[in-house]
């Protein structure tokens, strides 16, 4: 899935990273224009694009 941080930085969260446990597809569990709070796994400056991950957050970790 990938995020927009800001107009010319987005992210990747590989599938790997979506969440814990089995799913047929990324929508079941993000959808488009949503709003995540993702760990930052790798920041590739040259090309403007972070590796994210969305797993091991719980709800307090966006607050």
């Amino acid at each position: 899935a990938f995020v927009m941080i800001e107009d010319e930085l987005e992210g990747l969260i590989h599938i790997s990273q979506l969440a814990e446990g089995v799913f047929l597809h990324p929508r079941n569990v993000v959808q488009k224009g949503q709003i995540v709070v993702a760990r930052v796994l790798k920041v590739d400056g040259s090309n403007k694009r972070l590796a994210l991950s969305l797993r091991g957050l719980t709800d307090d970790d966006g607050e």
